[in-house]
This record gives C-alpha cells, sequence and structure tokens, in this order.
C-alpha cells in the first residue's frame, strides 16, 4: 500500500498550548464545529466515532455562542474518539485570517480552566515551583478535570485540503458542511469519512497517524 507522508512544521512553530502528549492512528472522521449537534448529525448518518481522529473547525457555527476547544475535546473524548484535527474555518476568519497562501496555523489554547485553574497539572492557587525531570506527569495529567484527555494539533488549512481531498467519496456528503473560501465563488465539497475499512485502498476508512509533531496520511 503506497503510504502519502505529509509532514507539518516543527512542534515550536505548530502546537495547541495545553495538549495532550502522545502518537494516535485511526481513520479521519471530519466533524465540522464539533459541537453537540455536529456529533448527532454523524451518529444519525451511522458514521463511526469510536477510534476515529476528528477533523473539526474552531470556534462555532452559530452566531453568538462561544464554545471552548476544551469544551470539544472533552464531547469527543466521551464519544471515544482518539485525537483531533484543529483547523481554522475560512468564512468566519475571512475579515482577520488570509488565506491566500493557506499556510497560517491558528493555535488556540486547549486546557480547561471551568473547573480548575491554575498549572494544568496541578490546578489550584499552589503550583509546583518546578517538576523533576524524573517525575511521572501522567497520574497527574489523567487525574486532573483542567487537561485534555486525547491529544490535539492544528494544522493549515493547506495541508486540511490535502487531507479532505484523501477522503472524499468517503462516509456521507453533507453539503450544509461545505467550506466557503474568501478568493472562490466555490464551495469546497465535504464528506465526513468514517471509521471502516475493509483492507488495503477499500472501505470508508482512510488511516491517520497523529502525535504532537505532524501527522502522516496512510
Amino acid at each position: 500500500m503506497m503510504k502519502q507522508r505529509t509532514k507539518l512544521l516543527r512542534l515550536d512553530i505548530a502546537f495547541n498550548p495545553g495538549s495532550k502528549p502522545g502518537k494516535v492512528r485511526g481513520n479521519l472522521v471530519y466533524a465540522n464545529f464539533g459541537l453537540e449537534n455536529d456529533f448527532q448529525i454523524l451518529k444519525e448518518l451511522g458514521i463511526t466515532i469510536e477510534g476515529s481522529i476528528l477533523m473539526m473547525k474552531y470556534h462555532s457555527s452559530v452566531p453568538g455562542l462561544e464554545v471552548a476547544e476544551s469544551d470539544k475535546i472533552q464531547m469527543a473524548y466521551e464519544n471515544k474518539a482518539i485525537g483531533i484535527i484543529f483547523i481554522s474555518d475560512p468564512e468566519s476568519m475571512n475579515e482577520l485570517y488570509k488565506f491566500d497562501d493557506m499556510t497560517s496555523i491558528e493555535k488556540q489554547s486547549v486546557g480547561s480552566t471551568l473547573f480548575e485553574s491554575g498549572n494544568l497539572v496541578s490546578p489550584g492557587n499552589e503550583v509546583f515551583n518546578r517538576i523533576p525531570d524524573t517525575y511521572e506527569v501522567g497520574p497527574l495529567w489523567d487525574a486532573s478535570k483542567a487537561t485534555p484527555k486525547i491529544p490535539t494539533i492544528p494544522i493549515s488549512m493547506k495541508d486540511a485540503i490535502g487531507i479532505l481531498d484523501s477522503i472524499k467519496g468517503r462516509g456521507k456528503r453533507i453539503d450544509k458542511w461545505d467550506m466557503k473560501f474568501p478568493s472562490d465563488e466555490n464551495k469546497y465539497e465535504i464528506w465526513t469519512g468514517d471509521n471502516k475499512s475493509d483492507g488495503e485502498g477499500g472501505g470508508d476508512g482512510k488511516v491517520i497517524e497523529l502525535n504532537n509533531e505532524g501527522f502522516i496520511i496512510m
């Protein structure tokens, strides 16, 4: 099976502050904005979220409704997704965000301050002055309500289009999720992809390997 390998920019350039470290591999599912109604649509269409890596846009499709990325991650985690790829929304960002070269990357914090404030792994008023290099942070991370429980990474729209092209014709077609770019009168056609595969080149699945430094389209 031929592998299409796409490497992102360095970790110090493209990352979500507060993202869970780690590497996961699963089939890609496009989840629009990753809101509750988006998950409901996927379920009604029979798209498998469990074990999937989700691609979703930042922010919200509802005017005036602000949804924290940490809340989206929690919803994805509760639906048993294993990772998230974040992208910008070209329609809502067209006045502030230029897509001329399609390589800009929007980085949003994914730690939650809803339940606890302070250091992600030691929240509250008192935090560690310094965590020793030999200290096992994993249990603290898992126990904290402020930390995301699945890894995430932000990517450019150029890379997003490359991934979305790889799932065209896979899963279900959702017209109302099509993306509109300021520089193009036409809308970009969206397919959901699916967490299904019947072997090399078959099924509706498209496998993505994701870590905090980049991704590989398998």
